[in-house]
């Protein structure tokens, strides 16, 4: 009989590595009653019907430690005029000053190339990183530069700690044909995102968490981790607060949040370059929507395989280790062995 050390597992997305530290993967029939007077002998008998496939895993998101991660919330909305951006690829421009790069989405903006406006050749916004996206069919041909209302970041005092879950609804698209093509197996689809996020710190007096709550005030909540390499930025609304402390600890004032509705943009996020290639792909993946082949090799070489969409992603971390991120996954159709 073979047997298998979790230490030489391997799991992929898309055949890249994920720097995974647990995972899992399960298969299960909806059981389908099928007993009658000629089968049962007094007993109930049952048939498998259609196979659905998940599976989870979590790892470190990196070998930078915690405390390098900061948090911060935005600010009161500022006027820039004639900002400069710089070409990010193709017809993207970002503005080059990273502490103007959240746009307010709510004031005017005018987009200028050299001294002629062209905000009407502007295709697509990305307010919370600073981006503008030209038509197809502009050509620029000097120097832009934006004018709008910038919201500046600054770190929430005493942070300790931070969560950041993100969870998808599942929806059942199995047919007929696509059940009696793939040998019985469900077919999910991604639907609405939902997003929380918690800030553990310090308790401090001077920076009114509570007005914040009963004032009902959305802001922008920014995280950086992964050494810098990863940024994520949502505008969310404080839901909860607790203060307490034993006789031999700080006082704390954990915090909870969750997403706030906006009628262009509620969440992005920015990976770098040197960002993990595989988690880089399952961020893509899940706020795709996309169906991506992911393997779990129980040895490193052979396991299970198929297509997966991903329903969960989740960070967190705190001062004294390395952040972590969780996923979790169904099946986009049949799973196999693969050897």
């Amino acid at each position: 009989m073979a047997s298998y050390e979790g230490y030489a597992k391997k799991v992929t997305i898309g055949g890249t590595p994920i720097p995974e530290m647990t995972s899992n993967f399960k298969a299960e029939a909806n059981v389908v009653e099928d007993t009658n007077s000629e089968t049962s002998g007094g007993f109930k008998t049952k048939l498998p019907g259609l196979i659905n496939a998940s599976g989870s895993m979590s790892g470190k998101v990196s070998a930078a430690i915690g405390y390098a991660t900061t948090v911060k919330k935005g600010g009161t909305s500022t006027a820039m005029t004639g900002e400069a951006m710089e070409l990010v690829a193709g017809k993207t421009y970002k503005i080059t000053a990273a502490v103007k790069q959240v746009i307010d989405e709510a004031e005017a903006i005018t987009v200028l190339d050299g001294v002629t406006d062209v905000t009407a050749e502007v295709l697509s916004y990305d307010y919370l990183f600073g981006k503008i996206t030209f038509k197809d069919t502009y050509t620029v041909v000097g120097a832009i530069t934006i004018t709008a209302n910038y919201i500046p970041l600054a770190v929430i005092a005493g942070g300790r700690s931070f969560s950041l879950d993100f969870s998808a609804d599942t929806m059942d698209a199995t047919d007929y044909a696509t059940a009696l093509a793939n040998g019985g197996w469900r077919v999910n689809k991604i639907g609405l995102f939902d997003a929380k996020a918690t800030v553990g710190r310090l308790a401090d007096m001077a920076a009114t968490y509570l007005d914040i709550l009963t004032g009902r005030e959305s802001f922008l909540l920014d995280i950086v981790t992964a050494g810098g390499l990863l940024t994520t930025r949502g505008w969310f609304n404080l839901v909860g607060l607790e203060e307490g402390a034993s006789m031999n600890d700080m006082f704390m004032e954990p915090l909870s949040f969750e997403l706030r509705g906006r009628n262009t943009q509620n969440f992005s996020y920015s990976a770098g370059a040197t960002f993990n290639a595989g988690l880089a792909a399952l961020l893509t993946a899940f706020f795709g929507r996309t169906p991506e082949a992911v393997q779990l090799l129980v040895d490193g070489v052979d396991g299970f395989e198929g297509q997966a969409l991903f329903s969960g992603f989740g960070i967190s971390g705190d001062l004294e280790g390395v952040d972590d991120f969780t996923a979790s996954f169904v099946a986009g159709g049949a799973w196999d062995v693969t050897a």
